[in-house]
């Protein structure tokens, strides 16, 4: 009985720590995938900035 208690108490603790490996694994591809987004936002922004004040200074020298 007890070798049956001890089998089982393995196999939950196995199983336990293969589920604990795929929710790191998961929150891991959630993080890069959040930082990338944050990426191409402020890159998105960067360039509507720059762009428009290239367009207001172009605009106040051929006027």
């Amino acid at each position: 009985m007890l070798k049956n208690n001890k089998q089982l108490d393995d196999q939950i603790q196995a199983i336990f720590q293969s589920e604990k490996k795929r929710a790191y694994d998961h929150s891991e591809k959630k993080e890069k995938k959040t930082k990338l987004i944050n990426i191409v936002l402020a890159v998105t922004m960067s360039v509507l900035i720059l762009g428009s004040l290239v367009y207001s200074l172009l605009t106040a020298v051929f006027q």
